[in-house]
């Protein structure tokens, strides 16, 4: 079956305005994550090193938030590259990072709200049924269902590795998601 281009219908429709079309919410934007950057890191690897240098019994909900605070600083590592962007309103760093960098994005991004999801699944748990937790959260079964969430945001992350790319937006580089085929738009 043959394709047919779709791109002039999903990526050059009216309307279809980015951050970097407005110099005032790429500077908001840019300010915005510089702020995220210089709080969020340090308060992350805090976070971190409390848990791993002071915590002695290492409770569901102390790996919960030990791997929350691992999503949210790797991400919040990523920021630097992103303010570039916002403040070059041009995308410096090539396709391969164009791919890597959103794929990491969505990744911790999608870890954390899964994370925060369990957190709240689990406090859930432990108040319906308060006799029956320790049955659910075994020293064998947290680990392995934090595995099996990295592993499910992992795999829901590829898509920002098959349809990012760099492309020609006039006279700048823009990195976004397109969709070229009408079967990826419908």
């Amino acid at each position: 079956m043959a394709h047919r281009d779709c791109s002039n219908l999903t990526n050059t429709a009216v309307g279809n305005e980015t951050i970097m079309d407005n110099p005032v919410a790429t500077s908001m934007g840019a300010f915005i994550l510089s702020l995220i950057f210089l709080l969020g890191c340090p308060g992350n690897l805090f976070v971190i090193w409390s848990i791993a240098a002071r915590a002695r019994k290492q409770s569901v909900t102390t790996l919960l938030i030990l791997n929350l605070a691992i999503a949210d600083g790797f991400l919040m590592a990523l920021t630097p590259f992103f303010i570039v962007y916002l403040v070059k309103q041009n995308w410096v760093f090539g396709n391969v990072m164009c791919k890597v960098l959103y794929y990491l994005c969505l990744a911790n991004m999608y870890a954390s709200i899964q994370l925060i999801m369990m957190m709240s699944l689990y406090r859930l748990v432990a108040v319906l049924w308060p006799q029956r937790v320790s049955v659910i959260t075994t020293q064998k079964t947290v680990p392995r269902v934090l595995a099996a969430v990295w592993a499910l945001v992992i795999a829901a992350s590829i898509p920002a590795l098959l349809f990012r790319e760099v492309r020609d937006k006039g006279p700048m580089h823009v990195c976004d998601s397109f969709h070229d085929l009408c079967s990826h738009v419908s």
